[in-house]
């Protein structure tokens, strides 16, 4: 399988366009502002995913700019978002759980042996 990532979605300045692969099922990848991976998961469907993630609501104060929904959601700060999108959603879980073995991030408990 030959996956293509996106291009560094950038969190705080584009979150009023549409999510890089929207409509499309697959998986994707969180960071920080220094590259550090937080998260990885899987969707049917990249803009209502990610959406539940960052969705701005602008009567609320604290949700205007892209931030994550949950205070708890990611320390640090989520900053960006990779996507890769896949012909079929029954291939996310086996990606999401082999990119999470190998990769590792820390906001993900899956995978991760101790």
């Amino acid at each position: 399988m030959n996956l293509r990532w996106s291009e560094p979605w950038d969190i705080q300045c584009n979150f009023d366009q549409t999510w890089p692969n929207n409509g499309r099922p697959g998986c994707y990848a969180i960071f920080d502002r220094d590259l550090k991976l937080l998260y990885i998961g899987k969707t049917i469907n990249f803009g209502k995913r990610l959406g539940e993630h960052f969705k701005v609501d602008p009567t609320d104060p604290t949700r205007k700019r892209g931030l994550p929904k949950t205070t708890e959601a990611w320390s640090p700060k989520a900053h960006y978002v990779l996507t890769v999108a896949l012909d079929h959603a029954y291939e996310a879980p086996s990606l999401e759980e082999y990119l999470i073995e190998k990769l590792q991030p820390c906001g993900n408990r899956m995978g991760i042996r101790t």
